[in-house]
C-alpha cells in the first residue's frame, strides 16, 4: 500500500474535512521523495555530450584602475606593471584618468598617456574600448584586453615578416614590404 505523505495536518482534522469516516488513513512519520520531472539539456536529449565550448564561456573579469593625468613617470611605470600583469591573467582592466583640478591639459595628453600604457604590452594587449571622455570631460576611461588567439597569431606573423625585412636590407636584398612601418 502507497504511503502519502500529507504535510503536518493532523489525521483526524483530514478525516473531519473529508468526511469519510470509514476510510483507512496512513499517515508517514517523515517525507517520502517523489520522482521530479528532469530538465531536458541537449546532452540529455542525444545521450552525449555537448560540443566543447557550448555554452561554457567564462564569465568576463575586469579590474579597475583610476590615477590622476599628472602621475609621475615611475608611478606610471609601477601601474602599468600591475596591468600587464592583469592582462596576462586575462582580466579586462577598466582605466580611469581625471584631469588634475586646477589643470587644462588637453586630451591628446591623455590619450598619450592610454597609448603609452598599451605599449609597454605589446602582443598581449588592445584597447577593448578606446579612450573616451567621461565624467562631463573631467575623466577619461578605457578597457584593455587580452589578445585572442587569432590577434595574437596576425601579430606574430607582422613581427616575423619585419625581422625577415630588417634582415633583408641588412643583407642588402631591399625589397618592398608589405608590413607597415
Amino acid at each position: 500500500m502507497p504511503c502519502y505523505w500529507l504535510g503536518s495536518r493532523e489525521g483526524m482534522q483530514i478525516l473531519q474535512s473529508k468526511g469519510a469516516v470509514s476510510s483507512t488513513l496512513l499517515i508517514c512519520p517523515t517525507p517520502i521523495p517523489t520522482p521530479a520531472p528532469a530538465l531536458l539539456v541537449a546532452r540529455g536529449l542525444h545521450g552525449q555530450q555537448p560540443p566543447a565550448g557550448f555554452g561554457m564561456r567564462e564569465p568576463t573579469l575586469m579590474k579597475e584602475l583610476t590615477f590622476s593625468s599628472n602621475i609621475g613617470q615611475h608611478d606610471l611605470d609601477t601601474k602599468s606593471k600591475q596591468i600587464q600583469q592583469w592582462i596576462e591573467k586575462k582580466y579586462q582592466v577598466q582605466i580611469t584618468i581625471k584631469k588634475g583640478k586646477n589643470v587644462d591639459e588637453p586630451e591628446e595628453k591623455t590619450e598619450a598617456i592610454f597609448n603609452q600604457i598599451l605599449q609597454t604590452m605589446p602582443g598581449i594587449a588592445t584597447f577593448s574600448s578606446r579612450p573616451q571622455a567621461v565624467k562631463g570631460g573631467k575623466a577619461w576611461m578605457c578597457v584593455l584586453r587580452h589578445l585572442s588567439k587569432k590577434e595574437e597569431k596576425a601579430y606574430k606573423e607582422t613581427q616575423k615578416t619585419r625581422e625577415r625585412d630588417i634582415l633583408n636590407k641588412e643583407n642588402g636584398n631591399d625589397r618592398v614590404s608589405n608590413v607597415p612601418q
